[in-house]
Formats: C-alpha cells, structure tokens, sequence
C-alpha cells in the first residue's frame, strides 16, 4: 500500500502586504479547509480528498523563515509581497507605516531586505528612497568591475553616461550630485531624521524625480541551496529582478527548484489561487502541472507569470 506523501507548503508574507485583505483571504480559507496545528500558529494540515497526499501549511512574516523555506526540501514556497525594485522580499510585523519610527525600528525594515538580485539597480531617489526612510548604498564605481552582474538597462545607463559632463544641465544619462545640482532636495530630512539623499548622486532626472544606481548583489542568496521544489514569488516584476541570480545559484548548487515568476506589476491574489489548486489535488511542477496553474493564475493583475525551470 502506497504510503502517503506530505509536502510542506511555506506562505512567505511581506511588510505591508501582511495587512492586505488578499492576506485575511488567504488565512480565512485555510482555516475553513484545513485542521489548525494544536499549539502552533499559522499552520495548518490538509489531506487531498481522493489522493495520497497531505499538506502542511505555514504562514511565515520573517526573512529568517523565508531563509530556512527555500532549503526545506521539496517544499512549495510562496513570497508574497514587494520586490522593493528588485532590493529583495521584505518582512515586517504588522501595520508597518511607509517611514517607521528609529524608536520602534532601531533597523528598517524596509531597509533590511532579503538579497537575491543584481549587484547594481536603479531606484527612485523620492519613491523608493526618500518614502522609505532608506539609504541604501550607491553605485560606488568609476567603472563596471569585471563579471559585473546587471541588467541590460543599467549597463546602457553606465554606457552612455561614460564620460559625459556632470553639469547640471546635462541632459540624459550623467552621474550628478543632487546637493550641487538641486540643493533643497539634497537637503529635505526624512522621517527618521536623516538626510538621506545629501551625498546621493543621480543619473538621470524625469519631471520631479531622480533616478539612482545602489547595490545590492546574492548575499543572502547565497546562504541557501534552494533544496525547495517550487519557488514562487508573486511579487511585482520577480522574473526580471530576481530569476537570473535565482538560475545561476540553482546551477551553482545543483538544485532542482522550480520557479513562477512574475514578468510585470502584479496585485492580484494569485496567492489563494495557487493554494486552491494544491487542496484540488493539482501539482505545480511539470510541463501539464504548470499548464494548469498558468491557466487559473492568468487573472486580471496577476502581472503574467511564467513558470521557468
């Protein structure tokens, strides 16, 4: 007699999307479906009516968990919250605001992301940066160091800004100061007391904003193996942010992780979708298995995701 399979199924959720509705959503179903774990929040357990098969649900809110996620094995793991521009999933308690308080958060969490991307992005300097309260490393080279690993856009940025005048006036690409080119800018306080765009240069300025180069790079990443089966991570733009350093540690670690990654913005709760189709009894791995949920994922918003081996 065929002994029954269990498969852990790991729901990483970020800062901020914590509070969402898709996320109560997410937490009503399984407490109407499955059978709560006696003594440990968050989890519960599932058999698929008709199959060999028992689910272990987690619901998890820190990176640390996450971290310990992608090295269980065989396990399904699920991010669910904001690519941060391609800084990393990250996590948070509850209510957390867009400029936490140093009282309440010595460190920010929007700051303290799980890094998993390019050595180099580009951010906005009032979106991203000022919003957050962060401050992030700049770009620090005069040129790309050998292997240097970015995408193709941020390599044409340092392409044609490549000699070019720091002027003010210059326009396109150019490294520029913001404290010698806009000043009242460079000198705006953020909520946590900080001036965080003093020192920071830009590359490029679009009506009110400024674009900038930080780093970021595989630190985190690469403490994992990614002993994990299915990797998805239903953040926005996850595939071009994060599936090339994904691919090259699964090659490095001979891993046989699969994943779905999202090509755009995405705010759709393809999250319960994906939970549904495991209590039916569906697997996400496989050419047809992957077929299926690529068919009951492609809703409005779910930012087009792409299952990729």
């Amino acid at each position: 007699m065929a002994r029954r399979t269990k498969i852990d199924v790991v729901i990483a959720i970020g800062a901020e999307v914590r509070d969402w509705s898709y996320t109560s959503a997410l937490i009503k179903l399984l407490d109407s479906k499955a059978v709560k774990v006696t003594g440990k929040p968050n989890q519960w357990t599932f058999k698929v009516p008709g199959k060999k098969r028992t689910y272990h649900f987690r619901i998890v809110y820190t990176k640390e968990a996450f971290r310990k996620a992608l090295d269980r094995k065989n396990a399904y793991v699920i991010y669910d919250g904001h690519s941060r521009y391609g800084q990393g999933p990250a996590f948070s308690d509850a209510n957390l605001t867009h400029c936490p308080s140093k009282a309440s958060y010595p460190v920010n969490p929007w700051e303290d992301t799980f890094k998993m991307g390019w050595d180099t992005i580009k951010v906005p300097c009032i979106d991203d940066i000022f919003d957050h309260c962060t401050n992030p490393k700049e770009y620090p080279y005069s040129k790309p160091p050998n292997n240097f690993f970015a995408k193709r856009s941020v390599k044409r940025i340092l392409k044609i800004a490549k000699g070019r005048s720091s002027r003010c006036n210059q326009s396109g690409y150019a490294k520029r100061r913001l404290r010698a080119c806009h000043p009242q800018t460079a000198q705006r306080v953020n909520g946590r007391g900080e001036k965080s765009l003093f020192d920071r240069h830009y590359w490029k300025k679009k009506g009110k904003e400024f674009y900038t180069l930080i780093q970021v790079g595989r630190k985190d990443l690469n403490s994992v193996s990614l002993k994990c089966k299915v990797l998805f991570m239903n953040s926005c733009e996850s595939k071009g942010h994060f599936y090339y350093a994904l691919k090259r540690r699964k090659r490095r670690k001979k891993s046989t992780c699969s994943f779905y990654m999202t090509q755009r913005v995405c705010s759709a709760a393809t999250t319960e979708i994906f939970v549904k189709l495991l209590m039916k009894g569906y697997r996400p791995v496989g050419r047809k298995g992957s077929r299926r949920f690529l068919k009951a994922m492609g809703v409005k918003d779910s930012g087009i995701i792409e299952y990729l081996t």
